[in-house]
């Protein structure tokens, strides 16, 4: 992948403006990234509400279809340029943290990071068994429910 490829705009989202194109931890980078957009998403849309809702699941669909054409394109599985999935992963999570404090946003992003890289089941299964568009963006997203559901257990008896 080339810098010229983010004229293209599905390069542009599935890279996340960018930041997959990192040459080291593009996930990483990609998560990092995402903060600073789900606070200026925050500020727009609550992310307690339905809209907020439709917003991340319109994205997920169009992440899977695009996910799917470049990957069917490339014949690569689940390239390490797209994290547009590490953003809704971690979308997932955002209605559950106060955005104001910067240890949750801390926790938060170190756990959905650790989910996201040990792939716990059935993450593990859509990441290595569903070769499509759709394998490579839900085992983010369960990562962000393992992150989500650790978060609240953490929050409510050590906060």
């Amino acid at each position: 992948m080339k810098i010229k490829d983010l004229l293209r705009p599905n390069i542009l989202l599935l890279s996340l403006f960018g930041a997959g194109l990192s040459p080291k931890a593009p996930g990483t980078v990609g998560t990092l990234l995402s903060i600073p957009i789900l606070l200026a998403i925050g500020t727009l849309i609550e992310p307690r509400s339905v809209h907020y809702s439709i917003l991340i699941l319109t994205l997920t669909i169009i992440a899977a279809f695009l996910a799917d054409h470049v990957q069917r394109h490339t014949k690569v599985h689940d390239p390490s340029w797209i994290v547009l999935d590490e953003f809704l992963g971690l979308a997932l999570c955002w209605p559950f943290i106060d955005p104001t404090s910067v240890r949750e946003i801390i926790l938060i992003f170190v756990l959905f990071r650790f989910f996201d890289i040990v792939k716990i089941w059935p993450a593990s299964f859509f990441d290595t068994h569903i070769k499509h568009g759709i394998g490579t963006i839900v085992d983010d997203l369960i990562s962000g429910v393992y992150a989500t559901c650790s978060f609240l257990v953490v929050k409510n008896f050590f906060f």
